[in-house]
Formats: C-alpha cells, structure tokens, sequence
C-alpha cells in the first residue's frame, strides 16, 4: 500500500510540474483541430462541389499554402515546441501503444519507428505540411533551413494530392450512387 502511495504522489507530482507543458501543447492541438477539421471536412469539399475538380483543387491548395506557411512561420517564431515533438520522440520507444485500438496512433507509432520517410507519408496523409515539417525537425529550434522547405514542399505536393484525390473519389462516387439509385426513381413519369 505505500507503493501504490509514492507512486501516485510521484505521477502527480510530475504531472503538476509539467502541468504549462501540457496545458501548452493541449491547447495547440485544440486549436489546430479546431482549425483542420472545418477546412478539411466541410470546406474542401464544398469548394471542390461549387468550382468544379480543377478550379476547387487550385483554390483550396491556394488556401492550404497560406494557412501552413503561415502557422509553420508562427510555429518557428516562438521557438516553443507546441506540438509535443520532444515527447513524441521520448516516447516512440517506451510506451507500446500498439495495444490501443485507435488505428491513427497505431500508424503514428509505426511511422515514428520506421524513419523519416514514413513519418513524411503519415504527417502528409493524417495531417498537414506544417506538421510534417515540424515532427521531422524533431524539436530542433531556430530558423527554417532549406531541407525544411524542401520537406515543406513535398509534404504539400503529397498532402494536397491525397485530399483532392480523396475528395473528388468521394463527391464523384456519391454522384453515380445518386444518380443509379435515386434519379431514375424521381423521374418516373406519372401517369
């Protein structure tokens, strides 16, 4: 029993005195969320139904460079690591989160473990080129170097594929559903 004390006396002790780092990175990842979902979710594909597949496309990567290089810009500006990156790379080898049935923390243990190429792929897919970039600086502070745009800049050429890849699969499959199922019975004549 006074294991089981000074270890939660330990855990809570620890958890007070990082409490601003958790705060920090908790909210960053609120607002991102905040910030990612609308725009991937609802905006991207209500730009794509409107202006077509090339113009939608052509817009919304418009659109995605100026979030990302601007929130990548704010991101370096601070110089804190908001992101959690440091735990991250802490934690990539010590905890087994394979045992978690969320599929996305899954594939981040097994993107963290297996390099830098397949942590680009992941962060591109599941997330954006700032965080692509910001994962594969692993914490290291200071000015964007070259090899960070030119990760930037794949990292968008993927990640704008995928979506707009994805979106028009979906919007296009949605279309012929609707149309093999639903309009052939609204445009029964009636007698």
């Amino acid at each position: 029993m006074c294991t089981l004390f000074v270890w939660s006396r330990t855990i809570v002790r620890n958890l007070y005195a990082y409490r601003t780092r958790i705060g920090t990175i908790a909210t960053a990842h609120a607002l991102l969320t905040a910030l990612d979902w609308p725009f991937d979710y609802v905006l991207y594909p209500t730009v794509l139904i409107f202006c077509g597949p090339l113009l939608g496309t052509a817009l919304m990567m418009t659109l995605a460079l100026l979030l990302n290089v601007a929130i990548l810009r704010m991101y370096v500006a601070n110089g804190t690591d908001w992101l959690g990156v440091r735990e991250v790379e802490a934690l990539k080898h010590t905890v087994d989160l394979a045992k978690t049935e969320h599929i996305v923390t899954r594939a981040l243990q097994w993107a963290t473990r297996h390099g830098d190429t397949a942590t680009f792929f992941f962060f591109s897919i599941f997330k954006d080129p700032f965080w692509t970039v910001a994962f594969l600086r692993k914490g290291r502070p200071g000015p964007i170097t070259p090899r960070d745009w030119r990760v930037f800049w794949a990292s968008f050429a993927v990640a704008n594929l995928y979506w707009a890849g994805r979106w028009v699969l979906t919007i296009e499959g949605a279309l012929w559903i609707y149309q093999t199922m639903f309009d052939p019975i609204v445009r029964v004549p009636v007698p």
